[in-house]
């Protein structure tokens, strides 16, 4: 059996008001979820918003791939539109709160936290000191600052090692918005999986296949020099993240404006969820691989704008003023 087929998700939001880097979910991206969930999808109704609740949180406890996040952080907003329909706040919050599951930037699951308290005070008490920063281990830490490192000279094997920790994925992952500038944690991946050099295997030099020459020559691949071509300011954003992994839980003004990038602080506007994260929660039914509305509730197509009519009659013109005369 297909481990997973596509589930096109159609989100009706205009990139006009698209968020900074760590937004997630762009129009007409491509989810992929395990195929047994297909069937459940189709008999979700927004009569009932529970059952996408309990899906959701059924997709998110095995999702490993941010596709299946992506699914699961789709049916927990359905859920938390339908509920905020009816007015229940304190289920809605808990599905906003559902929501810091499916993302990975510490700063996108600030926000949701803010958002669910707004909703409903009593599900999470405001801290201002948190926690998230003294979680990492400073061995966990030092180890994420050695795996960047290793990426850069091309020591794939090293970093691959590391990378295989989750702690470590873990830490990478909360300086994700922070890391969109160099490529963000995909590249990374990427280049764990590429480095060493194939050719040469990090040795800079290979034996040279032509009759005239003989001898060692400089590696084609990565001419004698391993590792990932880093623009200035990619080096740059590299060196950062390392800073910050290895400066320990001191939660400073300055460390934190080089987490965020100087991003703007959002408003935790309860109505602002679905468009951060470009999702149409008004799409509550799942048919023929596509989110679409509930029959009788589909958006009406902006008609033609028609200039009114002007009755106003022009002002009476003023006598001509003579300047000097007398």
């Amino acid at each position: 059996m297909t481990l997973a087929v596509a589930l096109v998700l159609q989100l009706g939001l205009s990139s006009s008001s698209a968020p900074p880097p760590d937004a997630v979910a762009p129009d007409s991206i491509i989810e992929s979820t395990v195929a047994d969930y297909q069937d459940r999808l189709a008999k979700l109704t927004p009569e009932n918003p529970e059952p996408y609740y309990l899906l959701g949180e059924e997709v998110a406890d095995v999702a490993v791939e941010e596709s299946e996040r992506a699914v699961a952080r789709r049916l927990f907003l359905i859920a938390y539109t339908l509920w905020r329909e009816r007015g229940d706040d304190r289920q809605a919050a808990s599905a906003c709160l559902a929501m810091t599951t499916t993302v990975t930037s510490e700063r996108d699951k600030s926000w949701l936290r803010a958002v669910a308290r707004s909703i409903d005070p009593r599900m999470e008490p405001a801290s201002w000191d948190s926690a998230a920063w003294a979680e990492i281990d400073p061995m966990v830490a030092a180890q994420a600052a050695v795996a960047l490192g290793s990426i850069r000279s091309g020591d794939g094997i090293t970093a691959r090692q590391i990378l295989a920790d989750p702690r470590v994925a873990r830490a990478l992952a909360r300086y994700s918005s922070l890391l969109q500038g160099a490529g963000g944690l995909a590249r990374i991946l990427r280049d764990a999986n590429i480095w060493p050099c194939p050719d040469c295997r990090n040795k800079r030099t290979v034996r040279s296949r032509s009759s005239s020459e003989s001898g060692e020559i400089i590696c084609g691949y990565c001419r004698g020099d391993p590792g990932p071509r880093l623009r200035d300011d990619e080096f740059i954003t590299h060196l950062r993240v390392e800073s910050l992994l290895l400066a320990g839980d001191q939660n400073v003004w300055s460390a934190q404006l080089e987490v965020d990038a100087g991003a703007p602080l959002r408003d935790p506007d309860p109505d602002t969820v679905a468009r951060v994260f470009g999702i149409d929660g008004t799409r509550s039914l799942y048919r023929d691989g596509l989110w679409t509305w509930p029959p009788g509730t589909e958006p009406k197509a902006p008609g033609p704008t028609v200039e009114a009519p002007n009755n106003k009659e022009p002002p009476p013109a003023q006598p001509e003023s003579k300047v000097g005369e007398g």
